[in-house]
């Protein structure tokens, strides 16, 4: 019998095994460069909808967006 594996949705819209651990949280700029795209771009989808591509950003603190550090695709 295989053992099954569960998954759990992280606020930031990304699951996660309950086993691992939550991505790392990364700047709308570093999150932007790494999907080859503006930040503006990324500022302007979450502004508009809430996301960027299915990826919610977490809301700091400090008012800033944490991203996780995953790549779109879409």
């Amino acid at each position: 019998m295989e053992a099954q594996q569960l998954h759990t949705q992280s606020s930031c819209g990304v699951s996660r095994h309950m086993s691992g651990s939550y991505p790392r949280l990364i700047s709308c700029s570093a999150f932007a460069a790494k999907n080859f795209v503006k930040a503006e771009s990324v500022r302007s989808r979450v502004c508009k909808f809430g996301s960027y591509f299915g990826i919610v950003p977490e809301k700091l603190a400090n008012g800033r967006l944490a991203f996780p550090d995953v790549q779109v695709t879409r």
